[in-house]
């Protein structure tokens, strides 16, 4: 049984229960108590900041409530600080035989865990090829022993032999179970699930992303997290963006400070990401949790901060918290201070999110 009277006794929640029992029938109400979160509150997204106004919940509780569409609430959310992980060459150095790796994981576990990092979102397939498949095990059960979650990441792909999809979901979904199908999976969609390519034309690319969408969340269960294009408007007649969005439960716009000269200002950037330009293709008002970028370019010569540098990083962060937001994921995890090509993480970016207290 709901009980509203205990339900905002947790975590400083605000009100009494008239006030709840006032609000339009439109919005149902449910609390339980999980290791994540004392409150959930299942409401309508486009309503929340009128409940805090309102009084109904305070200011200690926001980045303890979720509020979703009715329909959302069986998804998981991510939490917390974490990284992309492209290569595990980024995080592991070379190493020799199994216990090297092992001993190898466990230091790189080691500095994450100093920066309270929750999670790490590691690369497991490029379509129909398999990556990182020599550590993905190892890393998948060491990384929670330091109470470090493993999700997987995949860029997906069209194309010309529409039968391929299904053998790309079936490999998506293997890389899923070999992490112990922990509940989130993230589709990176961009060039590879567009109408041309090449200079060829895919056909039926639209109905290509709705199948693809509909099978991996048949076979996985899991939430689908949408990793995509922070600015759409310049991608939309050749990018299924209504499949896409239709087949996931979480949109996941790439919001990297520099985009569209926004260099100095990543808060306007996750404004206009959610605000403006997702705004068109989320009718269902799905959640939107913004990804974020932490690394430099080194052009002529000079390291340029062409991603968020330290500041940056701490306003992009703050934004999140204020904006409800209840991860903020960072592309992407290099050894800080480490040169890969020409970019590296620098060890005042690794610093501030490091010490970021969320």
């Amino acid at each position: 049984m709901f009980d509203l009277n205990r339900a905002m006794a947790y975590n400083g929640m605000m009100g009494d229960a008239e006030k709840f029992s006032n609000l339009p029938e439109k919005f149902r109400f449910f609390a339980f108590e999980s290791p994540e979160f004392s409150i959930i509150v299942l409401s309508f997204q486009n309503e929340y900041n009128d409940l805090v106004k309102d009084g109904m919940c305070g200011p200690k509780t926001i980045n303890k409530m979720i509020l979703q569409n009715d329909s959302l609430a069986t998804i998981k959310l991510i939490e917390g600080k974490g990284f992309f992980l492209w290569k595990s060459s980024h995080a592991i150095p070379e190493y020799t035989n199994k216990n090297d790796l092992k001993n190898k994981i466990e230091q790189w576990a080691k500095i994450l865990w100093s920066g309270n990092i929750k999670y790490i979102l590691i690369k497991t397939a490029d379509g129909r090829s398999r990556h990182n498949s020599d550590t993905l095990e190892l890393i998948s059960k060491i990384l929670p022993d330091y109470g470090i979650s493993v999700y997987p990441w995949v860029y997906s792909w069209n194309y010309e032999d529409p039968s391929k999809i299904q053998t790309q979901v079936d490999i998506h979904n293997r890389t899923y179970e070999i992490l112990g199908s922990p509940g989130i999976f993230v589709v990176n969609a961009e060039k590879g699930m567009k109408k041309e390519r090449d200079g060829k034309t895919i056909p039926d690319y639209k109905k290509q992303a709705a199948e693809y969408m509909k099978k991996l969340k048949a076979l996985t269960g899991a939430t689908i997290y949408l990793s995509s294009y922070g600015f759409v408007k310049s991608h939309v007649s050749i990018y299924p963006f209504e499949e896409m969005v239709e087949g996931c439960d979480i949109i996941s716009p790439q919001c990297y400070a520099s985009a569209k000269g926004y260099h100095k200002n990543p808060e306007k950037c996750l404004e206009r990401s959610e605000k403006i330009e997702w705004r068109k293709f989320n009718n269902q008002k799905k959640p939107i949790m913004p990804s974020l970028g932490c690394w430099q370019k080194r052009e002529n010569g000079i390291w340029l901060n062409s991603w968020h540098n330290e500041k940056q990083i701490v306003k992009a962060m703050d934004w999140l918290k204020t904006n409800n937001k209840s991860c903020s994921t960072f592309w992407l995890w290099l050894k800080p201070g480490k040169k890969f090509g020409n970019i590296k993480f620098s060890e005042r970016q690794w610093e501030a999110i490091k010490t970021y207290d969320w």
